[in-house]
């Protein structure tokens, strides 16, 4: 809505828009609350909160953090592991110095066997986070 302005100049056509975009029980949700097709709201942000205070998650941040601490590299790649590991972390509101010891405990077995035979450049997560992803690169070509 905010980089399309444009295209929804007004009150109706933004609340129609996004009643647009609703299916099956998001739908059925707000029919009661709609008059002549268009959803009686002050404006789509309203309506996104009716919504979400419907179907949101109302243990989101504690939920997030208890699948973090769950998580587990396995057998999948770095990269794939660690954008699911960084969605928890920002949903999960997790302090930043918990990050880098949290991280190494959801590696794999592999990697972090990797990290005793390679001296890690910083223990800053950023940095911990651009070493790992290299060593398990490594990893990957050599098993190929």
């Amino acid at each position: 809505m905010t980089t399309n302005a444009d295209r929804f100049p007004t009150v109706t056509a933004r609340l129609t828009y996004v009643a647009g975009r609703l299916t099956r029980k998001a739908y059925e949700l707000i029919l009661p609350k709609t008059r002549y097709r268009v959803p009686d709201f002050l404006d789509y942000p309203e309506m996104l909160a009716y919504l979400e205070n419907a179907f949101g998650d109302p243990d989101r941040i504690q939920n997030a953090q208890n699948k973090l601490y769950q998580l587990k590299q396995r057998n999948q790649d770095f990269s794939t592991f660690f954008s699911e590991f960084q969605r928890l972390v920002l949903e999960g509101e997790m302090p930043k110095d918990a990050l880098t010891p949290l991280l190494f405990q959801d590696i794999s077995r592999e990697l972090q066997d990797m990290l005793l035979h390679s001296s890690t450049p910083s223990r800053r997560y950023r940095d911990y986070a651009n070493h790992l992803q290299a060593l398990d690169n490594r990893f990957r070509q050599y098993q190929q």
